[in-house]
């Protein structure tokens, strides 16, 4: 077991009666919220105004301390928008040191946010003047506005940086599609079925309308998506928005589906434009996860004892990033620096791998 200080920030405008600042426990997790009061805060945080978040908590490994960071942050972001009817907006991890006592090294990582990481992809002028073309002059009126809130759901579904509301997002996009669908593959019925219900106290029976989803099952069928991943996907949502199953196993779940609810939706609405699927598209979407290539990287670095102390001064630690661009043969690579500044010295950091998360490997003052 060890213990982490995990650091976060989010953006609201509440604050507290009694002070800036806030302390209390929950169990055997101590809790702090501090203001955003002052240049060295915004800097860390990179808000202008809002709160730092910090907790101290026992848990398993980094991992585990930050999943169970990232559950009570939102707990407590929720509360207080319930206490206050204030925005609260989405959290920023910021760093997760190990505090345990009496250890020779310490894990650290700090996230950094919109860094100008890229994928490489680009989009081609005319492809994109031919698409808002197509959907523009493809619908009228209310059809228009149906289409056009399934792609809002698909960007909305992109965005997320929670995994049950990007599912359901990407979910609700397709739901969107469902009676222009029906309408294109030329279902029979009207999307509508009768269901008799009987009230198991009274005996009385009565009738339900609702709508099927003829158009999504016949698109799942014409794209060729599996008839098992399709009925994982609505026992998944089902299980979200009907309490079917844990919520724990749900996520899970979705993390597995997601490429697949979200190329669902892709592939409708190209197939609704009568376009053709374009391959980088397909293969973001095989990547997608709530957390963004692009938006978020982080570096992980073992922290010596004896330098602890001079991290721990008077201010939380943190590493800044800065990028150049190295001449190369064939064009400009960029190169990705990361420092701390330990007394009077500066501590510079190797590269040793990329992707979502960049893994540092920390070098002494000796060997640095």
């Amino acid at each position: 077991m060890e213990h982490c200080l995990v650091v976060a920030a989010t953006r609201s405008s509440f604050s507290f009666k009694e002070n800036a600042n806030y302390k209390f426990v929950i169990g055997d997790i101590k809790v702090g919220f501090k203001k955003i009061s002052d240049e060295r805060d915004q800097a860390f945080t990179g808000l202008k105004y809002g709160w730092i978040i910090q907790l101290e908590l026992n848990a398993d490994g980094m991992e585990s301390a930050i999943t169970l960071a990232n559950n009570f942050i939102d707990f407590f972001l929720s509360t207080i928008s319930l206490e206050s009817g204030l925005e609260t907006h989405e959290k920023k991890l910021l760093i997760v040191l190990d505090t345990s006592n009496e250890v020779k090294e310490r894990g650290f990582r700090q996230f950094f946010y919109d860094q100008s990481f890229s994928r490489g992809d680009t989009i081609e002028v005319s492809e994109f003047t031919e698409h808002v073309g197509a959907i523009w002059l493809r619908y009228e009126g209310k059809d228009r506005d149906r289409f056009l809130r399934a792609l809002h759901w698909f960007r909305k579904g992109l965005n997320e940086g929670d995994v049950l509301d990007q599912f359901l997002a990407f979910w609700q996009g397709v739901e969107t599609l469902n009676p222009l669908l029906i309408e294109h593959f030329g279902c029979e019925k009207t999307g509508y079925e009768q269901i008799e219900k009987t009230c198991c106290v009274t005996g009385n029976v009565f009738y339900e309308m609702r709508t099927t989803k003829q158009g999504m099952e016949e698109l799942v069928r014409h794209i060729g998506l599996e008839e098992k991943a399709w009925k994982q996907i609505s026992k998944a949502r089902n299980g979200i928005s009907h309490g079917f199953k844990s919520l724990k196993d749900v996520q899970a779940e979705c993390e597995d589906l997601m490429p697949k609810i979200a190329e669902l939706l892709y592939k409708g609405i190209l197939l609704l434009l009568n376009r053709s699927e374009k391959d980088t598209t397909l293969k973001n979407l095989s990547y997608i996860s709530p957390l963004k290539l692009g938006e978020v990287h982080f570096i992980d670095v073992i922290i010596k004892e004896e330098d602890v102390g001079k991290l721990l001064s008077d201010y939380y630690p943190y590493f800044q990033m800065s990028m150049e661009l190295a001449p190369q043969e064939d064009g400009y690579i960029s190169e990705t620096k990361f420092s701390t500044k330990l007394e009077s010295e500066y501590v510079l950091l190797s590269l040793s791998a990329s992707g979502r998360g960049l893994r540092m490997e920390y070098l002494s003052e000796d060997e640095g």
